[in-house]
């Protein structure tokens, strides 16, 4: 030690050189290693307590947990590409989003219209079957990618390794998006339909009941029940 520090920098050996640079990164790092594992420690204590808190979110208040996520899911990825001028990402987000808003509007309108399930559903399956088809193609390149089909087509590796992580993102993000929405379309369908059906229902027991007493129906004329088939 003695003998380097009093050697000038240019007498210096390689051998000498990697000696001082080995030196000096363990007086830098010198105590870092409790430093290192309290991080470790602190890392692994945070997604343990945030994961039960998470799911015991879910399970008190699904419908908060549900809206929450989706809500973050959905704005967080925009925001970032804002950020970093990732316009492919959004310009599809805008498109899903516009198209997906309208879907919304109509599944959530009262009166529902009588095309809207279809609509909706067709939508939505659209929506399943190309997420599906985007994660096939990313599996099946990152599958190439590892058996490095990519030298003999005389592919970049990292060209292919992106394409991969690409198409297996957009699978993955519209897919898990497109079935959070089309949960909450189809809850919001079956409790308009409901409601419609459960009015339709007390039309019907009370032209039933108007019609066996032989007494005038309360109705108006152009909503009298009594002109439907039975009555």
């Amino acid at each position: 030690m003695e003998e380097l520090e009093n050697k000038d920098w240019e007498e210096f050996s390689p051998d000498e050189l990697r000696r001082v640079e080995l030196m000096r990164l363990k007086t830098l790092h010198k105590g870092h290693d409790a430093m290192h594992t309290e991080m470790v420690i602190i890392f692994f204590v945070t997604i343990i307590v945030a994961q039960i808190g998470l799911v015991e979110w879910k399970r008190r208040y699904p419908k908060s947990y549900q809206l929450v996520t989706l809500a973050a899911m959905w704005i967080i990825p925009m925001c970032l590409s804002i950020k970093n001028q990732w316009w492919r990402f959004i310009f599809l987000w805008l498109v899903f989003s516009c198209i997906t808003a309208f879907i919304v509007k109509k599944a959530i309108e009262k009166p529902i219209s009588g095309n809207t399930p279809g609509l909706v559903y067709m939508w939505f399956l659209l929506i399943y079957q190309l997420s599906f088809l985007l994660g096939i193609i990313g599996y099946v390149l990152f599958l190439l990618f590892l058996i490095r089909i990519d030298m003999f087509l005389g592919i970049k590796s990292q060209t292919m390794l992106e394409s991969a992580v690409l198409f297996g993102f957009y699978g993955l993000y519209y897919g898990v998006l497109g079935q959070d929405i089309a949960e909450i379309s189809s809850d919001k369908m079956a409790s308009h339909i409901g409601d419609c059906n459960s009015g339709l229902n007390q039309l019907v027991a009370d032209a039933f009941f108007f019609a066996k007493n032989n007494r005038p129906c309360l109705f108006p004329e152009d909503q009298c029940p009594r002109g439907l088939p039975g009555f």
